[in-house]
């Protein structure tokens, strides 16, 4: 990235919803040449005794076929609210427990653990977006919500039930103000 377009913001972002869940420091790096957003992220599991499920790896759907190989972080689904957007790992619950294609994938976080992460969006750098802010759904990793683990060079990454879904909760990174060159008020 062009280091003169380039923008940072950091934060150290424990959730107002599940402080007893984990919590967040994000970096995001905004281009506004090329409207690219790198978000560098580590998620930390509070507990001592339960595993953490982190739900930034997409659906089975993105990553099957002749040779399933989860693992990468999914791609985020951009909200736009006014100048305000919002990039979401979260899931939704699959319409039937038979398609595999929604089922929402995560990843697992040992006790006291940490993942530590990546990833790259693309956003239409024409867009009047002046706040920016990364959420990822997280919930603990209940056995019975839970299915089909996958060992990836990320970690183990777990099959999630519509249980799993409806209890999650969200962190999220503070705002990051998009302080744009080529655009006037």
């Amino acid at each position: 990235m062009d280091p003169q377009s380039e923008m940072v913001a950091s934060a150290d972002t424990a959730s107002a919803t599940a402080p007893s869940l984990a919590s967040l420091y994000a970096d995001i790096y905004y281009d506004t040449a090329t409207g690219t957003v790198r978000v560098r992220y580590r998620v930390r599991n509070a507990s001592a005794t339960r595993g953490l499920a982190v739900f930034d790896r997409g659906v089975y759907g993105d990553w099957s076929g002749v040779a399933y190989a989860p693992g990468p972080v999914g791609t985020a689904t951009l909200q736009l609210d006014g100048v305000d957007a919002v990039l979401l790992h979260a899931p939704s619950a699959p319409g039937s427990p038979d398609d595999l294609r929604a089922t929402p994938l995560a990843i697992e976080v040992a006790p006291g653990g940490e993942l530590e992460s990546m990833y790259l969006h693309r956003i239409d750098r024409n867009a009047e977006i002046r706040r920016l802010r990364w959420c990822v759904a997280v919930a603990p990793l209940e056995p019975d919500h839970f299915r089909n683990p996958q060992r990836s060079s990320n970690g183990t990454i777990w099959m999630a039930s519509a249980e799993a879904v409806r209890a999650q909760t969200r962190l999220c990174s503070d705002w990051y103000t998009i302080e744009r060159a080529d655009k006037t008020d």
